[in-house]
């Protein structure tokens, strides 16, 4: 299905939002974050997410959105790698969601991790390739 931000992929369900995931023309994975109200999914801004985190960790860009005025958190890490065997987990051993495209005529493969978290506490950690990584809101 093709929509206005490219080819969509995922929707992932937020409390007070859900956050869609799509493939842009150029080729990059792309995380856009709309409301959610009684009557259904409204059309969301840029300036309705908040970016509340950012790290690299390598091999990923580590970023955490909040959808402003909730407790809507969407973490996403992605990064180019030949490790077929790369793992991101919450410290609760639950698993992200993962794209995976490889590049053509390379070894390599372009890395897409997602996830939402209802309310990321300040202990909240990820697991990355078996490194704990604290999250600092």
């Amino acid at each position: 299905m093709l929509c206005e931000y490219g080819m969509l992929l995922d929707v992932v369900d937020g409390g007070n939002s859900c956050t869609i995931i799509s493939r842009t023309s150029g080729n990059a994975f792309a995380l856009f974050i709309h409301p959610k109200t009684a009557d259904g999914y409204k059309i969301g801004t840029y300036w309705m997410r908040e970016h509340v985190y950012s790290e690299y960790i390598e091999p990923f860009a580590i970023s955490v959105y909040r959808f402003k005025g909730s407790r809507d958190y969407y973490l996403t890490a992605s990064g180019i790698t030949t490790d077929d065997k790369i793992t991101i987990k919450y410290s609760d051993d639950s698993d992200f969601r993962m794209l995976v495209k490889s590049i053509p005529n390379t070894y390599f493969k372009t890395v897409f991790c997602y996830a939402y978290v209802n309310n990321i506490q300040d202990d909240y950690c990820l697991v990355i390739g078996g490194r704990t990584v604290a999250l600092k809101k």
